[in-house]
Parts: C-alpha cells; structure tokens; sequence
C-alpha cells in the first residue's frame, strides 16, 4: 500500500465516521408521530434533573424533543451488560466465548436479540408513559402503541447497525462515538445556560469561573489517569541453538491503573436507567412511581450510593473478563519470560493478580470520584446537567482512544513504507516456518508472506507432489507412503530442502511450510542454517481441531481436486501429524520467537495476527 494510498484510506474512514455521525445527529431531531411538541416542550421544562438529564444527554438531546432515537444506544448497552454477566457465570456462555470467532458471532447474535426484547420494552412503556399525560398525544390508542413501539425498537436497532458500522469501516469504537457525539453536541447549550445564569445573576461570575477551572484540571486528571502504567519488568534467559546464543532480553507487561476505561460509567448510568427511567416523566400520579423519583435525583444518598457501588462493580467485573492473569503466567512460561524474583507458573500469576487488584482499587475510586464529585456541585447550585462528571469521562476517553487509533494508523503505515523502501530492513531479512495440520491454512499464509517479505515458499507438499507428478523414483516412494497416511522419509526431504537453502538469491527469505515435521528435520534445518549462517527468525503453529480441518480439506478436494485429500486418509493424516509434530513444537516452543494462533479464526484474522508478531 503506497503512502498516498494508506493517507487516502485513513481519510476515508474520518469522513465515513462523520457522516454516520451526521445521519445519527439528524434522527435526533425527527419526532415520533402523533406527539404534540408544545405540550412536550412544557413537561421536559420541568424534568431535566436526575437520571432523566442524564439520559437525555447520552441520548444526543433526542428523550427532550421524543426523537425516533429517544432511546438513544441505552437497550444495547444494558443487553451487553446481561450477557457479559451471563459470560461470567454461566457455563454455556462460557463454552462460547472459548470457541474462538464462531462464539463471539453467537454471543454477539444473542447480544442483539436481548436489544431488540429490551427496546419493546421500554419502548411499550414509553407509550404508555405518553398516553398517560394529558394533551401530550394527539390520537392515544392502539395505533398509537404500535407505531411508538415499531418506531422506538427500529431507531435503536438502526443506530447498533451504525455503531457497528463506524467500528468496522471507520475510526474508534463505533458505540462509544455515537454517546461521545450526543454528549458534545449538547456541550453549547449547557455553555448558553451556564452564561445565561450569570447574567441573570443565579450563579456569580467567580463561581462560573470556578467551574471552568474545576472543569479544566478535571480533563487533565483523567488524561493522566488513562494514561497511567504500571510496567512489570520481564526477562528472557538466553538460549543456545546452533552455535548461536539467542534471548537474553528484557521486556516490560504494562498495566494500565484503568484498565476498563469508561465501560463501568456507561454500564453503572445504563443500569440506574433501567428500571427507573420513566418514572421522571412525572406522566403517572402513582404514588410509588413518585417516591422512587424523588430519591433518584442529584444529592440523594441513595442515588449517590448505586452509582458509586456500580463502577466499582463493573470496574473489577470487566477488568476480570479483559485480562486473565493465569493465562498471561502460562504464555510467559510458554515463551521463557520470568518475573525477576518470582516463581513462573502459579507465583507469577499471583503476583500480577495482586498488582491488578491494586491498580484496579484505584482505578474505581479514580471513576467513582471524577462521576460523583460533579454530582454534589450539581445538587447544590443551578449548574446544567450536561457538566456532570460521567459526560466528561466519556468525552475525553473516547476523544482520547480515536485519537490513539489515528495515530496508529499513521505511524503503522509509515512505518510500512520505511520498510519497503530499504533493502536491509529487518522486514526483508527474516526466515519463518508454518506449523499446522493438513488444511490448517499454511499455504494460504506462506503466499501472503511471499508478497510482503519478497520471500520464497518451501512447501515440502509441493516439491513432493511435482516429484509424484514428474513419476520420478522418488516420487513412486512418496505415493506409497502417503497413501499408508505416513510421512515421507526424512532422507528424501532433507535432501529436497538442502539445495533450496543454499541458494544464495532466497537466503534469509525463506517461508517454510511444512517443514520441519520430525525432530530429525528440525535438527537438520538448524545444521543446514548454521552452515549457511542464517537462522529462524519466526515460528508459527497454527493450530486447528479435526473437525474444522475435515470440513476444510472435503472443500479443498471439491475445489482444487488434490489427488491426496481422500476422506480415508484425513483422519489418519491429521492423527499421524499431531503425534509426530508434537516433539517438533516442544522443540520450537522454547524459542522467544514461536507463537501459537488459534487456526479457527478467519484468514485475514490470522494474517493480521501473523503481521503484527513480525512488525513487533
């Protein structure tokens, strides 16, 4: 991809962004059908503090004017919220988080049902809600609940679908944006009101002037928090192979002091919102629908201590799900890397819980103080809603994290050209070797990698099958043995890789792809390397069950009609290479350099994989 190119593509997804951000803003300000504006306008007047303010301003201002979006991206939020709580202690959603891509689609599936049942919902009882004020609905009936209802879970579903479209062809997370652009667009009339109380003399001048720098020093905490680490220093023990020494590095695991960001804000605000989000409407004379509106306003204890007691929930519930510190213990030991002091296995996963559980301490109160602290100079002075501390927190840390993808972008495409355009970059001067079983996607990766490093594919399948082809002696051998489900003898590879290694044109661009498949092999490539002074610079297993690799391979024969993908020797392939390979990968698998990737995912996701571990 040229430079002008990956400019024009960065561009692209800018302005893809800012136009569904635009289609999202206009839906804000189309009303449902058969509501009487002036008669909303006199009850919203009344009804802008609590947690209706606060839905309104995550709602782009749509609740105030009864837009189709008036439930703004709240159903969405709560049902990802059900569902991530479902993941944690439900065994069945559990499994399908393990299943790799197929699970996600499931969950995320689900996640979308669950937001279509909740916006009926609420959208039943929103209609409900307006009939039961006087002269607010023009026509109350029948007709009226079914297209408020039609129209309430259609807005929502549209603005997921923009949100998801943002993620996937534009900048940032998509969600995150469309709340983060309701919140920014309401910014100017707050500024308005703010100055309007001023002039008129509610708020003295020194008490604005407070506000602002109040305002001020509060952004400025939140960058510093957010981007806050704590770096755990790694080592790596050096480790001969050949007669070369390799390893020996340092290395640093960061931790961020926040590590769910503005997730626990959201979820907390979008579970307040849940079950007591209509009764400020004020539309029932109910008189349990008022008691609990009174106590759900700002200042109340009651709801001051929800709030709080839901970020820190959700604080320490999504930092649980992100980040697993047995798993990061078990892929340090994997790769050789050890807590200086601390025992790997067991020890070194304690110690990073107990790091985590610190920073994660302080992390909540970091956003439990920055939401509540603007709460309390709400409740006693006439200051606007939209100043309050969750609309800041989302604000900034949404600007900041598109900021960050931007600046990825950028330097990730800079950083390509660098390469491309020197001869001697590391990025030209690597051998690499793809594991995997027979239709594991070696093949496919190895042309992928041809075309970025210039490299040259030693697929020991394809020098076997142009033996077999040519009918040489060699090949009569090979057919016998495959045909018996075993691998070819080492003898005969050996001797068909010596001459490719050894050629002065592919040296340091070689792609090996299935190769080595014994110990034997892989004692012989080192000998070959060392001899020809070069070395294995990446290894990846691509690993994959036997029920994808049969479903795979039955496709590969209907389409490429190879003569060695009979359905009776699959099983048999695939078994003998597990057995036989296993040796081969505990033998690569104490190099720093070998990566295990889930061979399941779709193939432009273990390309980006397969990308990243050789730009790091």
């Amino acid at each position: 991809m040229s430079a002008s190119s990956s400019s024009n593509d960065l561009r692209n997804r800018i302005l893809f962004s800012i136009a569904v951000l635009a289609v999202y803003r206009f839906g804000t300000f189309v009303p449902l059908p058969g509501i009487d504006p002036e008669q909303l306008k006199v009850l919203m007047d009344g009804n802008q503090k609590g947690l209706l303010g606060m839905f309104n301003v995550f709602a782009g201002g749509a609740i105030s004017r009864m837009a189709i979006f008036a439930l703004g991206i709240m159903p969405y939020i709560s049902s990802s919220i059900i569902v991530q709580l479902l993941t944690g202690v439900s065994d069945y959603f559990k499994n399908l988080k393990s299943q790799g891509e197929t699970g996600r689609s499931k969950i995320t599936q689900i996640t979308r049902y669950g937001t279509v049942l909740l916006a009926t919902v609420q959208g039943y009882g929103l209609a409900i809600g307006l009939e039961s004020s006087a002269n607010l609905v023009i026509n109350p009936g029948l007709f009226f609940k079914i297209s408020t209802v039609t129209t309430i879970v259609a807005g929502t579903l549209f603005l997921m679908w923009l949100g998801e479209q943002i993620t996937q062809r534009g900048i940032g997370n998509g969600i995150s944006l469309i709340i983060f652009a309701g919140i920014v667009a309401e910014i100017p009339r707050a500024l308005v009101t703010t100055f309007e109380l001023g002039r008129t003399g509610a708020v003295s001048t020194i008490m604005i002037l407070a506000i602002f720098i109040l305002l001020i020093l509060t952004i400025l905490f939140i960058v510093f928090m957010e981007r806050a680490l704590r770096k755990i220093l790694i080592n790596y023990p050096k480790r001969q192979m050949g007669n070369k020494m390799y390893g020996g590095e340092s290395s640093h695991l960061p931790l961020k002091i926040n590590q769910a960001g503005v997730i626990p804000a959201i979820f907390a605000s979008a579970l307040l919102l849940l079950p007591v989000t209509f009764s400020n409407f004020s539309f029932s004379d109910n008189e349990t629908f008022l008691n609990l509106s009174s106590y759900f306003t700002q200042g109340q204890p009651l709801y001051m201590l929800l709030y709080a007691s839901g970020i820190i929930f959700f604080t320490f519930f999504y930092t649980s799900i992100t980040f697993n510190p047995t798993e990061t213990a078990d892929n340090l030991r994997k790769y050789g890397g050890f807590i200086p002091g601390i025992r790997p296995g067991e020890s070194t996963a304690l110690y990073i819980q107990n790091i985590l559980t610190k920073l994660t301490t302080i992390g909540a109160t970091y956003l439990t103080l920055v939401c509540l602290m603007p709460e309390f100079l709400i409740a006693n002075y006439p200051i606007p809603f939209y100043l309050g501390g969750t609309s800041i927190l989302i604000v900034v840390v949404v600007a900041i994290d598109t900021v960050t993808q931007i600046q990825t972008r950028l330097m990730s495409a800079q950083y390509e050209q660098l390469i491309k355009k020197t001869k001697f970059g590391s990025w030209y001067q690597v051998n690499i070797i793809l594991f995997g079983p027979p239709g594991a996607g070696k093949g496919t990766q190895a042309r992928h990698l041809i075309n970025k490093i210039n490299g040259f594919q030693i697929s020991t399948g394809d020098m076997l099958r142009d033996e077999i082809k040519k009918n040489t002696e060699i090949g009569k051998l090979i057919v016998n043995d495959m045909n018996e489900g075993k691998f070819v003898s080492d003898q005969i590879v050996n001797k068909l890789i010596k001459t490719i290694i050894f050629d002065p044109q592919k040296k340091n661009k070689l792609i090996f792809d299935g190769y080595p498949r014994s110990i034997n092999q892989a004692k012989n490539l080192s000998l070959l390397l060392d001899e020809s002074s070069q070395k294995i610079d990446h290894i990846f297993f691509l690993n994959v069950n036997k029920e994808t690799i049969i479903k795979r391979i039955e496709k590969r024969k209907i389409i490429e009609k190879r003569s060695d993908d009979e359905f009776t020797t699959i099983l048999k392939r695939y078994d003998t290479y597990m057995e036989a390979t296993k040796p081969v990968l505990d033998f690569y698998s104490k190099n720093p350099n070998f990566h295990e990737i889930d061979g399941t995912y779709e193939i432009n996701e273990i390309t980006s994989k397969i990308d990243g571990f050789i730009n790091v």
